[in-house]
């Protein structure tokens, strides 16, 4: 099984590698992550928490995906601006889509309270 599992993983990377959009993906990647680096580690804590706080009532709410999304982004936004951040419309889109699935997984993981007696 971990020859198949190594021998499959390998072959992927080998397709990702050789294809115009696997290229792109990584391009973008790199290019969300070094402008992300260059923000200060405390302005970037404000800025996750003002998307997150736009993205969790969706999530929780049951909104579509698309509509949790463009509130991320328009959050993110203003809150790249207010940090002074100038960040790439794909380093927003990159930076909300993983949040929101972070955001996602941890709001089903984690059970709602019950009320106070």
């Amino acid at each position: 099984m971990t020859f198949f599992l190594e021998t499959w993983a390998t072959d992927f990377a080998t397709w990702w590698n050789g294809t115009a959009i696997g290229q792109e993906i990584d391009t973008a990647g790199k290019a969300a992550l070094a402008e992300l680096e260059a923000i200060l580690p405390t302005a970037l804590e404000t800025i996750v928490e003002a998307t997150a706080s736009a993205i969790l009532p969706g999530v929780t709410s049951g909104a579509t995906t698309a509509e949790i999304i463009a509130s991320g982004i328009a959050a993110a936004e203003a809150a790249f601006k207010a940090q002074g951040a100038n960040v790439a419309s794909t380093t927003v889109s990159t930076f909300v889509s993983t949040l929101h699935s972070s955001v996602t997984a941890q709001a089903v993981a984690t059970p709602a309270a019950a009320p106070a007696a």
